[in-house]
């Protein structure tokens, strides 16, 4: 008997939230020209949301379905696609940064919405916290000789802060994850099935003792090494 009831408590709670979540949904998502940029606007459809506005936007993919989440948990989102989208190779970071900017001052046009945050999952991180630098700390952050392609100070001057930022599982930079992906034991790229053992991680060529009298010096000097293996 107990044990029905407490099913009985749980599906009626199951069925509250889930219609509580509905009511609060976007069924009607309005399409946002903005200039070079595109975005699809997501509000529930009780009218009832947060203060807090929402923005999502990737160098090259699709987010026009980024909203139905955030709808349903009473907030406004906006999906942004920049001027890249689907165009990985004309990607200029000194400009897709201004669609970031048409965004946030978009949806702060919008009644009730008093502050902006960037979500940046995957490949929207970098994009994100480099616009954010910018607004920061000025168009001075990519300039200097040390930049291989440096911004125009007056198109990237005085870019709106966004309030907050989420990094949800955000790649380090597109620079680094290009490195990572290099396979060092490839000494010609038009023959890549040949390559120097000695610098293919997936060749085998020791064994765990091996492995561990190989590490063993590097974790000793970063003082990783576990008590047992440095006596």
């Amino acid at each position: 008997m107990k044990i029905k009831t407490l099913l009985s408590v749980v599906l009626i709670s199951s069925l509250f939230f889930m219609s509580a979540s509905l009511s609060y949904a976007q069924s009607n998502p309005r399409y946002i020209p903005l200039g070079s940029a595109t975005g699809v606007l997501y509000t529930p459809d009780s009218g009832v949301y947060s203060h807090v506005g929402i923005i999502q936007s990737h160098p090259t993919s699709n987010n026009f379905g980024c909203g139905t989440a955030w709808a349903s948990r009473r907030f406004m989102a906006l999906c942004l696609n920049n001027r890249y989208f689907n165009n990985e190779t004309a990607i200029r970071w000194e400009t897709i940064i201004l669609d970031i900017r048409a965004g946030i001052n978009f949806i702060k046009t919008q009644p009730g919405i008093t502050k902006v945050v960037l979500l940046g999952p995957s490949g929207r991180g970098p994009l994100v916290t480099f616009y954010q630098n910018v607004a920061e700390n000025g168009p001075s952050v990519c300039e200097g000789l040390n930049k291989l392609v440096e911004c125009d100070p007056n198109t990237l001057a005085g870019l709106p802060r966004a309030d907050g930022i989420i990094l949800n599982d955000g790649i380090p930079g597109y620079g680094v994850n290009a490195v990572t992906e290099i396979n060092p034991a490839v000494f010609n790229e038009r023959r890549p099935d040949l390559v120097k053992p000695n610098l293919d991680p997936l060749t085998p060529r020791m064994d765990i003792t091996q492995t561990v009298l190989l590490l063993t010096p590097i974790a000793s000097r970063l003082g990783i090494l576990p008590h047992s293996l440095s006596e």
